[in-house]
């Protein structure tokens, strides 16, 4: 699905523009989901766990693009991607399809701007539009700014998956589970 682009301003008053991604991205969405893994713990893999090449992120791209319920869009500041956003139904059966799975992810310096806020505002509204009920996350625990963020846009805590997360050193993270419910 395509949504027509967005502009909106960060908190410091740097210019963002919102669209959809394309298979024309492939390389900035790798290159940014390579980077976002290097900086944070909080992702659900490493970075030398990736295993995406330019050719298959084209096609996951188009796949996302040409389908009627699922999105993916790029936060762009100075042409460069700052963050992505992508709403996928959890499930096509009938019983479940309300329902869309949400993923962000932000490049570490664009942090505490406002971006993935505007982000979140742009894709609950077209999530809504495309027919979605309810929309679905997980988040680390640890991850307060994250829940923060979720909270001011309506989603809720629903229950928690203790040691959801093994990181290399050993260490437990818990995930919480959060929704937003756009209309019934």
């Amino acid at each position: 699905m395509r949504i027509r682009e967005h502009k909106g301003t960060t908190k410091d008053g740097s210019r963002i523009l919102i669209r959809s991604l394309t298979e024309q991205d492939a390389e900035a969405v790798l290159e940014h989901l390579r980077q976002s893994f290097l900086e944070t713990e909080y992702l659900s893999k490493y970075e030398d766990e990736m295993d995406m090449t330019q050719e298959s992120e084209r096609k996951f791209l188009k796949i996302l693009e040409e389908g009627e319920m699922t999105l993916m869009l790029g936060a762009f500041e100075s042409g460069e991607l700052a963050a992505t956003v992508s709403l996928i139904p959890i499930s096509a059966l009938s019983k479940m399809k309300h329902r869309g799975g949400l993923g962000i992810s932000v490049k570490k310096r664009f942090w505490g701007r406002g971006i993935g806020n505007l982000l979140l505002q742009v894709i609950l509204a077209e999530a809504k539009w495309a027919g979605y009920e309810q929309v679905e996350l997980e988040v680390v625990s640890e991850n307060e700014r994250a829940v923060r963020l979720y909270e001011k846009s309506g989603f809720a805590a629903y229950g928690r998956r203790p040691c959801a997360v093994k990181l290399r050193d050993g260490r437990y993270m818990d995930e919480i589970l959060m929704y937003v419910q756009l209309h019934r």
